[in-house]
C-alpha cells in the first residue's frame, strides 16, 4: 500500500509567485546559506496530513467536499515579513498573511480541523498563524544583517482573492519536494 504525503492548502497566482521569488532573489544575496524556498511551492499550508494510505485520503476527499459551505471566496493581503520562533533565532523566514474582516481564513481552518478531526488527524496545538514559508534556517547563526535589510526593504502590500483550497501530495526528492493537485474545492456556491 503506497502512502502519500499530503496537506491541504490554498494556492498563489503565478504573479504573485513571481513578486515573491524576486525578493527571495534579493534576500539570497544578503543571505546565501538559508534554503530559500522555490517559487513554484509557494504556497499557504492551512493544514498539514502528513502520510497517508489510499482508503483515508479518499475519506479526507469526501470530507473536505463541503468546503464551499463554510465561506465564500474570500481576500487576503500580504502583511510582513517575519521569524519563527523569533528574530533572534529564526529557524524559518515568512511573508505575514493578514486575513479578511469576516475571518475566513480562520474559520476554514477550524471547518477543516473539525471534519479531519474524527479521521484520526490530530488538532494542531499551536495557533494559527497564515504565511508563505520563504526559507528554512538549518543552522543557528547570526542573521542581523537580514533583519536589518527586511527591516529596511519592506515586501511590497500585496491583495488576493481565495477562490479554492486545493489537496496537496508532496514527494520529497533529493532536489527537494515535489508538490502536485490532488484534488481542488471552489469556495463558490
Amino acid at each position: 500500500m503506497e502512502l502519500s504525503r499530503c496537506f491541504v492548502a490554498i494556492e498563489i497566482s503565478d504573479e504573485l509567485k513571481t513578486i515573491i521569488d524576486n525578493y527571495i532573489i534579493s534576500l539570497k544575496q544578503i543571505a546565501p546559506e538559508i534554503k530559500w524556498i522555490k517559487a513554484k511551492n509557494l504556497h499557504l499550508t492551512i493544514k498539514f496530513l502528513g502520510e497517508i494510505p489510499p482508503d483515508l485520503l479518499l475519506k479526507v476527499q469526501e470530507e473536505l467536499s463541503g468546503i464551499s459551505n463554510v465561506v465564500n471566496p474570500f481576500k487576503m493581503s500580504i502583511s510582513d515579513v517575519g521569524f519563527f520562533p523569533n528574530q533572534f533565532k529564526p529557524r524559518v523566514v515568512w511573508l505575514g498573511l493578514q486575513n479578511d474582516k469576516n475571518n475566513s481564513i480562520f474559520k476554514l481552518h477550524e471547518w477543516i480541523e473539525e471534519k479531519l478531526e474524527p479521521l484520526g488527524f490530530e488538532r494542531e496545538k499551536r495557533r494559527f498563524s497564515p504565511h508563505l514559508t520563504l526559507g528554512r534556517i538549518k543552522f543557528t547563526g547570526k542573521y542581523q544583517d537580514l533583519t536589518e535589510y527586511i527591516n529596511q526593504h519592506k515586501f511590497q502590500s500585496y491583495n488576493f482573492k481565495i477562490l479554492e483550497v486545493v489537496l496537496m501530495r508532496s514527494l520529497l526528492k533529493q532536489s527537494g519536494a515535489v508538490y502536485s493537485q490532488l484534488k481542488t474545492y471552489s469556495l463558490e456556491n
